[in-house]
């Protein structure tokens, strides 16, 4: 047997009424989160986030970034 496989996506069409509503209501919650909450209650698993980003110094890689932006090359 291999690995179990990663959950699917859902996906939901909403009109820019109902999409701005249910921002509202999340009161700083992802919307997924949220709608994860309304549908599954309280006890909605948690969703696990990858936190192994290979960035480990976000202000060096700005200034590198922004040397190379004025140095003109193409």
């Amino acid at each position: 047997m291999g690995k179990p496989r990663a959950s699917t996506p859902f996906s939901l069409r909403l009109t820019a009424a109902e999409r701005a509503r249910l921002e509202s209501e999340a009161a700083g919650k992802t919307l997924g989160a949220y709608i994860r909450e309304r549908l599954l209650g309280e006890d909605a698993a948690p969703r696990k986030r990858k936190g192994n980003s290979p960035i480990q110094d976000h202000e060096a890689l700005g200034r590198v970034l922004g040397a190379l932006g004025q140095s003109r090359l193409s």
